[in-house]
């Protein structure tokens, strides 16, 4: 996680730089090493970029289709 594509690969929001909807919540976008509870770190990080793409884009059971 970086404020620019030259300083890392994704945003806060964990979008990746030049690649609009593309979205990385893998612990690969943390931007330093964990030393303890590194896959709560990595759930909270996941949690919190899917509660942003919820709030970004509006999702709500009815706006997610048939099969949602």
């Amino acid at each position: 996680m970086a404020d620019s594509k030259e300083q890392g690969v994704v945003d806060a929001s964990g979008e990746v730089f030049g690649y609009p909807g593309l979205y990385v919540s893998d612990g690969a976008a943390i931007p330093s090493s964990l030393a303890v509870n590194t896959s709560l770190t990595i759930l909270a990080n996941a949690e919190r970029i899917a509660a942003g793409l919820i709030d970004r884009y509006r999702l709500t059971p009815s706006s997610r289709g048939s099969d949602g």
